[in-house]
């Protein structure tokens, strides 16, 4: 991962927050965004905008990817870290609670994130599948966060884990991973 000064994420940088008047609309655009230098695989870019209140991420993706991940956050306020689930539906768990995970779609376990949203994959009605009608969700070009630093605490903060299906450009997809081979998160939020 490359980093440049005076970006929020990667390791040791740190920045102030800005104006508190400004803010991002959670919809998935990353044009109101200062690029971070933090490019993953499969060409995943990180930006960031925050403010007194709120620290907002998006990830742009490459044509025909899907927004659906799993990510791992960690702050010094969470007594266990927790995993942040972003499909049709929106979820949390702590880290290694399996019995907290929604095992099924109707599960009363969903929707349950606090102190944080995401855009969840963006449903397309319905397609005569194989067993059935299928939901139909539209590829994404991007991701966004927005969380809560009163739900959060100080940093530092990171995140790991990843999307599901990132498109290689040739009609593949694979996931792309925001933390290294040993599981080591790459976005280190320093400073706020």
């Amino acid at each position: 991962m490359a980093c440049a000064a005076g970006m929020m994420f990667c390791q040791s940088v740190s920045a102030e927050p800005v104006a508190s008047s400004e803010s991002a609309l959670v919809d998935g655009n990353c044009t109101e965004y200062t690029r971070i230098a933090a490019e993953f695989s499969h060409g995943v870019t990180a930006y960031i905008k925050q403010n007194a209140d709120h620290v907002w991420l998006c990830f742009t993706l490459p044509a025909g990817s899907s927004s659906a991940g799993e990510f791992i956050l960690r702050t010094p306020g969470l007594a266990t870290p927790l995993v942040l689930h972003v499909s049709a539906q929106l979820g949390q768990w702590p880290l290694g609670n399996e019995e907290l995970r929604p095992k099924e779609g109707t599960s009363s376990l969903w929707w349950n994130n606090t102190g944080w949203a995401a855009i969840p994959a963006r449903f397309n009605g319905m397609e005569q599948g194989d067993d059935g009608p299928q939901p139909r969700f539209l590829p994404a070009t991007g991701q966004e966060f927005q969380f809560s630093r009163t739900t959060f605490g100080p940093g530092p903060w990171t995140l790991g884990g990843g999307f599901y299906a990132v498109s290689d450009g040739e009609g593949d997809r694979a996931p792309a991973r925001l933390d290294d081979d040993n599981g080591q998160p790459l976005l280190i939020l320093r400073g706020n």
